[in-house]
């Protein structure tokens, strides 16, 4: 992972793997997969959303990715409005802002993913 400015926001890089997918951040418009889009971590009652609104009602922050017969889950321990990018604009790199805690949870399929962020005391 690397660090450094998008605008005035210090951000935090991962390479993207081409078969990665994620899922998660809670109640979100469109499909399952978030791969391609940066969505925003804020509860906004948002009447009348369409698949490509953001953000909506719920915002959980916590993701799952899923890199071939790889899961891992990813918490991160903030409150705050967030962006995160799946690769929106390029497939290289997802991003996320890096001032947060955040605790990674590795397992071989994602609902080990999802039942071990469940069971952690955070």
């Amino acid at each position: 992972m690397s660090y450094g400015w998008d605008g005035n926001e210090v951000r935090t890089w991962k390479k993207l793997h081409p078969s990665e997918k994620f899922f998660g951040l809670g109640e979100k418009g469109g499909g399952l997969d978030k791969r391609g889009r940066e969505l925003t971590l804020w509860n906004s009652d948002t009447p009348g959303y369409t698949d490509s609104s953001d953000p909506l009602y719920q915002s959980i922050p916590f993701y799952i990715g899923l890199r071939d017969s790889i899961a891992y889950g990813v918490f991160f321990n903030n409150s705050y409005k967030s962006k995160f990018n799946f690769g929106a604009g390029q497939q290289r790199y997802s991003s996320f802002p890096p001032k947060t805690a955040r605790w990674i949870i590795s397992s071989s399929t994602a609902p080990q993913s999802a039942k071990s962020f469940n069971a952690s005391p955070i």
